[in-house]
Protein backbone atom coordinates (compact mmCIF):
# COMPACT_ATOMS: atom_id res chain seq x y z
CA UNK A 1 0.00 0.00 0.00
CA UNK A 2 3.00 2.35 0.43
CA UNK A 3 4.26 4.40 -2.83
CA UNK A 4 1.73 6.11 -4.55
CA UNK A 5 -1.61 5.74 -2.23
CA UNK A 6 0.17 6.11 1.52
CA UNK A 7 3.29 7.48 3.03
CA UNK A 8 5.36 6.13 6.49
CA UNK A 9 6.34 8.61 9.01
CA UNK A 10 9.44 6.96 11.21
CA UNK A 11 9.75 7.99 15.41
CA UNK A 12 11.69 6.80 17.70
CA UNK A 13 10.33 5.73 21.28
CA UNK A 14 12.65 5.09 23.71
CA UNK A 15 14.62 2.49 22.13
CA UNK A 16 11.89 1.08 19.87
CA UNK A 17 11.40 2.63 16.45
CA UNK A 18 8.03 2.79 15.00
CA UNK A 19 6.35 3.27 11.56
CA UNK A 20 3.18 5.06 11.11
CA UNK A 21 1.09 4.74 7.52
CA UNK A 22 -0.81 7.41 6.41
CA UNK A 23 -3.19 6.32 3.56
CA UNK A 24 -4.22 8.82 0.49
CA UNK A 25 -7.60 8.43 -0.98
CA UNK A 26 -7.45 7.27 -4.66
CA UNK A 27 -7.52 10.82 -6.79
CA UNK A 28 -7.41 12.80 -4.25
CA UNK A 29 -4.97 15.52 -3.55
CA UNK A 30 -2.44 15.30 -0.80
CA UNK A 31 -4.50 18.13 1.32
CA UNK A 32 -7.39 15.23 1.92
CA UNK A 33 -4.66 13.22 4.08
CA UNK A 34 -6.46 12.76 7.56
CA UNK A 35 -5.59 15.83 9.23
CA UNK A 36 -7.07 14.38 12.67
CA UNK A 37 -4.98 11.33 12.39
CA UNK A 38 -1.35 13.34 11.61
CA UNK A 39 -2.45 15.76 14.62
CA UNK A 40 -2.56 13.11 17.31
CA UNK A 41 0.32 12.01 15.60
CA UNK A 42 2.59 14.76 15.84
CA UNK A 43 1.52 16.04 19.29
CA UNK A 44 2.07 12.33 21.03
CA UNK A 45 5.59 12.22 19.02
CA UNK A 46 7.06 14.75 21.16
CA UNK A 47 5.27 13.26 24.42
CA UNK A 48 7.56 10.86 26.34
CA UNK A 49 6.76 7.16 26.65
CA UNK A 50 5.59 6.26 30.00
CA UNK A 51 7.53 3.19 29.97
CA UNK A 52 10.89 4.98 29.31
CA UNK A 53 10.74 6.74 32.52
CA UNK A 54 13.05 5.80 35.20
CA UNK A 55 10.93 6.03 38.50
CA UNK A 56 12.66 4.96 41.60
CA UNK A 57 9.68 3.17 43.91
CA UNK A 58 11.42 4.65 47.12
CA UNK A 59 10.25 5.94 50.16
CA UNK A 60 9.27 9.40 48.29
CA UNK A 61 7.62 7.76 45.80
CA UNK A 62 5.36 5.56 48.09
CA UNK A 63 5.04 8.75 50.39
CA UNK A 64 3.90 10.95 47.11
CA UNK A 65 1.45 8.48 46.05
CA UNK A 66 0.24 8.33 49.89
CA UNK A 67 -0.38 12.50 49.91
CA UNK A 68 -1.58 12.66 46.08
CA UNK A 69 -4.40 9.76 47.45
CA UNK A 70 -5.43 11.75 50.41
CA UNK A 71 -5.77 14.81 49.00
CA UNK A 72 -9.07 13.69 47.40
CA UNK A 73 -10.18 12.63 51.32
CA UNK A 74 -8.84 15.58 53.88
CA UNK A 75 -11.80 17.74 52.91
CA UNK A 76 -13.74 15.25 55.02
CA UNK A 77 -11.00 14.80 57.80
CA UNK A 78 -9.11 17.77 58.57
CA UNK A 79 -10.63 21.44 59.86
CA UNK A 80 -11.11 23.55 56.79
CA UNK A 81 -8.91 25.98 57.21
CA UNK A 82 -6.08 23.52 57.80
CA UNK A 83 -7.05 21.77 54.35
CA UNK A 84 -7.90 25.06 52.61
CA UNK A 85 -3.75 26.30 54.16
CA UNK A 86 -2.15 22.73 52.16
CA UNK A 87 -3.77 23.10 49.13
CA UNK A 88 -3.01 26.65 49.01
CA UNK A 89 0.60 25.77 49.54
CA UNK A 90 0.70 22.93 47.17
CA UNK A 91 -0.86 25.51 44.34
CA UNK A 92 2.29 27.96 45.31
CA UNK A 93 4.46 25.33 44.65
CA UNK A 94 3.32 25.10 40.90
CA UNK A 95 3.20 28.78 40.56
CA UNK A 96 6.91 29.33 41.68
CA UNK A 97 8.52 26.09 40.62
CA UNK A 98 6.16 25.13 37.87
CA UNK A 99 6.25 21.67 39.01
CA UNK A 100 6.00 19.19 41.64
CA UNK A 101 8.89 19.34 43.60
CA UNK A 102 7.98 15.76 45.24
CA UNK A 103 8.71 14.33 41.48
CA UNK A 104 11.96 14.48 41.97
CA UNK A 105 12.30 12.75 45.21
CA UNK A 106 12.06 9.90 43.44
CA UNK A 107 13.77 10.87 39.97
CA UNK A 108 9.91 11.59 38.04
CA UNK A 109 11.26 13.98 35.22
CA UNK A 110 7.93 16.01 34.56
CA UNK A 111 9.43 18.36 31.87
CA UNK A 112 6.37 19.10 29.04
CA UNK A 113 3.18 18.05 30.33
CA UNK A 114 4.30 15.04 32.39
CA UNK A 115 2.90 14.66 35.64
CA UNK A 116 2.37 12.10 38.76
CA UNK A 117 -0.95 11.49 37.94
CA UNK A 118 -0.07 10.81 34.00
CA UNK A 119 2.56 8.17 34.65
CA UNK A 120 -0.26 6.72 37.36
CA UNK A 121 -2.97 6.82 34.86
CA UNK A 122 -0.27 5.64 32.00
CA UNK A 123 0.91 2.70 34.03
CA UNK A 124 -2.57 1.35 34.65
CA UNK A 125 -3.47 1.64 30.55
CA UNK A 126 -5.05 5.10 30.68
CA UNK A 127 -4.22 7.42 27.83
CA UNK A 128 -5.30 10.80 29.05
CA UNK A 129 -4.39 14.00 27.02
CA UNK A 130 -1.30 14.85 29.33
CA UNK A 131 -1.67 18.72 28.62
CA UNK A 132 -5.27 18.43 30.03
CA UNK A 133 -4.44 16.41 32.66
CA UNK A 134 -1.73 19.19 33.83
CA UNK A 135 -3.78 21.80 33.70
CA UNK A 136 -6.54 19.96 36.20
CA UNK A 137 -3.67 18.37 38.86
CA UNK A 138 -2.04 21.50 38.89
CA UNK A 139 -4.69 24.27 39.51
CA UNK A 140 -8.51 23.21 38.97
CA UNK A 141 -8.66 19.73 41.18
CA UNK A 142 -7.04 21.80 44.28
CA UNK A 143 -10.19 24.90 43.57
CA UNK A 144 -12.68 21.66 43.00
CA UNK A 145 -11.51 20.48 46.35
CA UNK A 146 -11.48 23.20 48.41
CA UNK A 147 -14.60 24.44 46.99
CA UNK A 148 -15.59 20.56 48.85
CA UNK A 149 -14.09 21.75 51.48
CA UNK A 150 -15.75 24.89 52.21
CA UNK A 151 -19.25 23.55 50.92
CA UNK A 152 -18.96 20.28 53.72
CA UNK A 153 -18.10 21.88 56.48
CA UNK A 154 -19.03 25.63 56.30
CA UNK A 155 -22.48 25.36 53.77
CA UNK A 156 -23.69 22.10 54.95
CA UNK A 157 -21.92 22.47 58.82
CA UNK A 158 -20.65 18.70 58.91
CA UNK A 159 -17.59 18.50 61.19
CA UNK A 160 -14.41 16.99 60.13
CA UNK A 161 -13.50 13.79 61.31
CA UNK A 162 -10.08 14.39 62.83
CA UNK A 163 -9.73 16.65 65.78
CA UNK A 164 -6.40 17.58 66.95
CA UNK A 165 -7.76 17.90 70.47
CA UNK A 166 -8.61 13.94 70.46
CA UNK A 167 -5.12 13.29 69.44
CA UNK A 168 -3.69 15.56 72.58
CA UNK A 169 -5.87 13.49 74.81
CA UNK A 170 -4.96 10.19 73.17
CA UNK A 171 -1.13 11.71 74.41
CA UNK A 172 -1.61 13.18 77.92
Amino acid sequence: MAGENAFFLKTRHGNRSEKTLFPLRRFTFVTDIDLKKITTFLRNMNQKDVLSQKVEYNFMFWFHLFLTMLSWFIPFLFWWPLVLTAYSIVLLQFVFFKRCLMNEGHALDDDGDFTFYAFLLEQIGFRPNRAKTRVFVRFWIYIILGTVTILWQIVLGKDHLIHFTDLFNLVG
